[in-house]
């Protein structure tokens, strides 16, 4: 039920839904861009773990 709700709500605000999109892209980029730094530094730290203990 909640669901019904939200899609008129969202239908009536299309134009400020389409505005809240363009900020939305510049927001994912750095998030997928900080999920990336914090993957590639946990990549490191495994591996000089592993040759840390060979």
């Amino acid at each position: 039920m909640p669901v019904s709700k939200k899609k008129p709500t969202t239908s009536t605000s299309e134009g400020s839904t389409r505005q809240s999109s363009s900020p939305t892209l510049p927001e994912q980029d750095e998030f997928r861009q900080h999920l990336r730094h914090l993957a590639v530094s946990a990549v490191q730290v495994l591996i000089e773990q592993v040759m840390r203990e060979e």
